[in-house]
């Protein structure tokens, strides 16, 4: 079983591969193997996942108070 990141790891992961997947998607497009259009609409849905990541980091502790089963870890 794979160990638990608190979300403050997984959001630096992500942060992480964010910028390495910019210089990707930049070398990309300036071979023309990746469409701006279609870079920009990836760099935008990792970029939503990584705000809704921060949302939860931010109500981690009432999200736990209301919702005491998620404490545990269990299923």
């Amino acid at each position: 079983m794979a160990r638990r990141l608190s979300i403050g790891q997984q959001i630096e992961e992500l942060e992480t591969t964010r910028d390495e997947r910019k210089v990707q998607f930049d070398q990309r497009v300036a071979r023309r193997q990746l469409g701006m259009s279609l870079a920009q609409y990836r760099t935008d849905r990792f970029e939503a996942a990584l705000r809704t990541l921060r949302w939860l980091e931010r109500h981690e502790a009432m999200i736990r108070q209301r919702c005491p089963e998620l404490a545990g870890g269990s299923k």
